[in-house]
């Protein structure tokens, strides 16, 4: 399939042109440049809530100090949470 795109609009009333151009390796409806929505505009994700633990929270807490901030936002508990626990070598 082809996909269009418009590329300019002169609008001028009555008269009104476009130019298009063809873009034979993308499929109708497919975007250009696709760009991940930030975190707080996106869903929450299903699945059962994790809580995140004291030592988390604490890492949170730091994050959000050494980045000048009072309180960790939710930027903060999403990097915390997505870390893997660290284990200690016995």
């Amino acid at each position: 399939m082809c996909a269009r795109r418009e590329v300019w609009t002169i609008k001028a009333w009555p008269l009104r042109m476009v130019a298009w151009i063809d873009f034979p390796d993308i499929e109708d409806g497919a975007t250009m440049a696709t760009k991940k929505a930030p975190p707080w505009k996106r869903k929450r994700p299903k699945g059962p809530v994790k809580h995140l633990s004291s030592a988390e929270k604490a890492r949170a807490r730091a994050r959000a100090k050494k980045a000048g901030r009072r309180y960790p936002n939710l930027v903060d508990n999403m990097a915390v949470a997505k870390k893997k626990p660290s284990r200690r070598a016995k």
